[in-house]
C-alpha cells in the first residue's frame, strides 16, 4: 500500500511539473512573437560599418548607402 502513496505522490507532482512547465514554455513564446514582431527591436537590422580610424564598428549612415 505505501507504495501506492509513493506512485500517486510522484504523479501529481509530474503533473503539476508539466502545467508550470506548459505555462512558461507558453510565456516565453509569446515574449519572442513580441520580439520578433518589432515590440522593442527598433534597431534590429541595422547595418555595421567598421570605422578606419578607431576600428570600431558603428551603424551605417543611411546617407552612404
Amino acid at each position: 500500500m505505501p507504495h501506492f502513496i509513493v506512485l500517486g505522490a510522484a504523479a501529481v507532482a509530474a503533473y503539476a511539473g508539466w502545467k508550470f512547465l506548459k505555462r512558461e514554455m507558453a510565456r516565453v513564446d509569446e515574449r519572442l512573437a513580441e520580439v520578433r514582431d518589432g515590440a522593442g527591436g527598433a534597431e534590429r537590422g541595422q547595418r555595421l560599418e567598421r570605422d578606419p580610424n578607431s576600428g570600431v564598428y558603428r551603424p551605417r549612415d543611411d546617407a552612404h548607402g
